[in-house]
């Protein structure tokens, strides 16, 4: 177990707090951070300046996003278990994953690579693969849970957060994207991590739930920098900005026992911002 002895960024500041129920899947995308509000039901862009945009809203609620090759984006619905394209003011079925995960699982976190191809986790013990196209194969089965996902820089390499079990999983990426060698990566107890980021030196930025702590951390568990932001949780993070060096960071003031029961009815979500030593890598 390691404790946060590293040297804290600067104080972390509000991006956008009034509009939020509980920001999920952060994501960078030609200028603009995008997220999903779960319990909102809603998938959001938010300009550099903090002014909302809804994007689209849903019957159930949105997780991982994503986006294809050619920009369109593409959301995860945990519930009904698909994943669907946002093509303009149409919501088009891109693929089904109930036939890969079960009834009573949901879908959840989703990381895309450069070629489109997806990597869906949840809380049924397997990755989903789905290519550009939309075939959806299971791409990893009998695994910890997969919630944050994160692919490095060379597309080699799969890591995602392993929340229950306290640490990131590491998995190879073959050329045709199936995964093998899943192994722990890194102890990061007493976190719980969510959501995960990569920077250009091999670090994981990572929500620590209910540490209300971002973290970041290499892979021998050593703690570069940490952001705190209690009294909210510490959800899911990306690097973005002009040179990818502003950790955007989706918090949530919330009870976590009774969170999926009340359907955030008493969250209150914030994403904060701020500026950190090491810029971005690989995906989100």
């Amino acid at each position: 177990m390691h404790t946060l002895t590293a040297t804290s960024t600067a104080e972390p500041r509000v991006m956008v707090s009034d509009e939020l129920v509980f920001p999920e899947g952060l994501r960078w995308q030609r200028g603009q951070l995008w997220c999903s509000d779960i319990f909102a039901r809603r998938v959001l862009k938010i300009a550099p300046d903090g002014r909302v945009e809804v994007v689209a809203e849903f019957d159930d609620w949105p997780s991982g996003l994503g986006f294809l090759p050619d920009g369109t984006p593409i959301v995860v619905l945990m519930r009904e278990r698909r994943i669907v394209r946002l093509e303009g003011p149409r919501q088009v079925l891109h693929a089904d994953l109930r036939p890969l995960i079960p009834e009573g699982a949901v879908a959840n976190d989703m990381v895309v690579d450069d070629a489109g191809r997806a990597y869906i986790g949840g809380g049924h013990g397997s990755i989903v693969t789905v290519d550009a196209a939309g075939r959806a194969r299971l791409a990893a089965a009998g695994v910890p849970s997969a919630n944050g996902l994160a692919i490095t820089e060379d597309g080699r390499e799969l890591l995602y957060a392993a929340t229950s079990e306290q640490a990131i999983v590491s998995a190879s990426i073959a050329p045709g994207g199936e995964l093998s060698n899943l192994r722990e990566a890194v102890a990061v107890a007493p976190h719980a991590p969510d959501g995960i980021c990569l920077d250009a030196q091999g670090r994981i930025w990572l929500g620590g739930l209910e540490t209300r702590t971002f973290a970041c951390v290499s892979p021998d568990g050593g703690i570069h920098e940490t952001v705190w932001v209690g009294p909210r949780l510490a959800v899911a993070c990306v690097l973005g900005g002009p040179d990818r060096r502003t950790l955007f960071m989706a918090t949530a003031e919330a009870e976590l026992a009774t969170l999926v029961e009340t359907e955030g009815a008493d969250s209150r979500g914030a994403i904060l911002m701020a500026r950190v030593g090491v810029a971005g890598a690989g995906k989100p």
